[in-house]
């Protein structure tokens, strides 16, 4: 397994590991903690330590939260999404912002409001998917159109 490879599956199983005991995911938190494990590889002695302190956690950080939003449906990542069971949409986990940080919440903790609001996102993103959808369509009519 490459070095990628195990950290993606270290990140997941700590995700997994949250998710049992019905937490937030906070990427910093948990980027944290993942560093802290492998800290004994970097001698503080070292001139270079900080450097490599701060490219892993740079990288842990960034796959972090790669790791959240794929598995809380963001983005281009929404294959990867954990559903509730007997739903084809409803998530376990959403992101939010709290506290200025966007936060992997379960859906239980989740308050009226910010369900709102994710429903509201939702809708602005449907009208503008059907927006979309229309320019590619005139688009290519119009290109058809000037070929003829």
């Amino acid at each position: 397994m490459s070095s990628h490879d195990s950290i993606i599956k270290e990140i997941n199983e700590y995700l997994d590991y949250l998710a049992t005991r019905n937490e937030p995911w906070v990427a910093k938190w948990i980027a944290n903690s993942v560093c802290q494990k492998h800290m004994a590889a970097l001698s503080k002695q070292h001139d270079s330590a900080d450097f490599w302190m701060h490219c892993g956690y740079d990288t842990c950080r960034k796959l972090t939260t790669k790791c959240i939003n794929k598995r809380a449906g963001v983005g281009e990542e929404i294959r990867g999404q954990m559903t509730l069971p007997g739903h084809n949409h409803l998530q376990a986990y959403y992101i939010v912002p709290r506290d200025g940080v966007e936060v992997g919440v379960p859906l239980s903790q989740l308050s009226d409001d910010e369900i709102e609001l994710k429903a509201l996102s939702y809708e602005s993103m449907a009208t503008g998917c059907i927006e979309h959808a229309d320019e590619l369509r005139r688009y290519a009519k119009g290109r058809s159109l000037a070929t003829a």
